[in-house]
């Protein structure tokens, strides 16, 4: 089966990661998959682009001939066109998909609110998915319908699409690669200079949903208290060169090690002490699933689905900033068995070398 899928046009995200994911783990004789994006920055990892998939790319919106070139590419032997989004913009794709006889046709809510754009841009976009969701959306739009958590489907199918007609499907990894590894951390913290500090980490990006000030104010809280403390702020995004000016206006960059984008997260993970994610709003954050196969205890915002507390070692907390300094404190006096982490994560549910067999049962029909 030949599957396409549709992912965002920004850098390398938990979207391209989850589709990457799950296709380093299907079965290849079975399955092939490729990308569809509009613009060229995926920014795809080393690791996975080696891989034998292909990019296709959706013409600019002022191209006269786009509906021309989406067909074209749409009717180029495709079995399935797996839909990733976050949000109801229209139905255009899947209607053309329709138009050429795609048999599949998958919708796939990865989130539970907007982000990424100007904020008048995002009330524009929240008045039109308000607007399709009550009065268009209708379960003729796909053939099947996914979401990563309970909040992604109420947020992008609400009422109008049957629950019976909804799967979740688990931002599953390979939860072995981000097992803990002693040599690893105590390797990496000797090159950052951090050997002997407790380490706060995220590798959530700078950008407005991942609340990147509330991030800063806890540990300058927390670093008040402990002088020794690092903070590992690992991803790209809009908010960066705001965020380092604000590090410095807080006298905090020496503590604080702004690294960018990562491609091995996974050592970098094995450095922490503890994982943050303090984000307004998620649909199922793998980056949260990483860090516990990594054993790390993590702090995340109640803002997030309540579904991450099926991993053990991830906490939801209140964005209070005293809150969090008392979850902290507690953690340097308890400190948890790192080892446990994978089997943690296994028993959650997240292990992809089960879940994809769920993706594959999905492609076949079989769900």
């Amino acid at each position: 089966m030949n599957i396409l899928h549709l992912v965002p046009s920004a850098k390398f995200s938990g979207v391209h990661s989850f589709v990457l994911n799950y296709y380093q783990h299907i079965d290849r004789k079975k399955f092939h998959f490729d990308l569809l994006t509009r613009g060229n920055e995926l920014g795809i990892p080393s690791q996975f682009s080696a891989r034998d998939f292909g990019i296709q790319h959706l013409p600019e919106k002022s191209n006269p001939d786009k509906d021309k070139v989406v067909k074209e590419i749409l009717a180029s032997g495709y079995d399935a066109f797996h839909i990733h989004t976050s949000f109801w913009q229209g139905f255009w794709l899947e209607k053309k998909a329709k138009e050429v006889g795609i048999p599949k046709i998958i919708v796939h809510s990865h989130s539970t609110s907007i982000a990424g754009i100007e904020e008048e841009t995002r009330r524009e976009e929240l008045r039109k998915r308000h607007f399709i969701l009550r009065e268009k959306l209708s379960p003729e739009v796909a053939t099947d319908f996914l979401a990563c958590s309970k909040e992604a489907s109420e947020w992008l199918f609400g009422t109008r699409i049957p629950k019976k007609q909804i799967h979740l499907i688990k931002n599953a990894i390979d939860v072995e690669l981000y097992g803990y590894n002693s040599d690893t951390r105590i390797k990496l913290r000797s090159q950052l200079g951090i050997s002997d500090s407790f380490v706060l980490g995220t590798t959530g990006g700078f950008w407005n949903s991942k609340n990147p000030y509330f991030l800063l104010e806890v540990f300058r809280e927390f670093h008040h208290k402990h002088l020794d403390a690092k903070l590992l702020y690992i991803g790209e995004g809009p908010k960066k060169q705001e965020i380092e000016n604000h590090i410095k206006e807080l006298n905090l960059e020496d503590s604080i090690l702004v690294l960018g984008f990562q491609e091995n997260i996974q050592d970098f993970l094995q450095a922490m002490d503890c994982y943050l994610l303090p984000s307004l709003f998620e649909g199922m954050p793998i980056s949260l699933i990483e860090a516990a196969s990594a054993g790390l205890p993590c702090l995340a915002s109640d803002r997030i689905t309540q579904e991450v507390e099926t991993v053990e070692n991830i906490t939801r907390l209140p964005l209070d900033i005293p809150t969090w300094i008392q979850a902290l404190d507690r953690m340097i006096d308890k400190p948890i068995s790192r080892p446990k982490g994978v089997e943690v994560v296994r028993a959650a549910g997240y292990d992809i070398k089960k879940q994809v067999k769920v993706l594959e049962d999905l492609y076949l029909g079989k769900l």
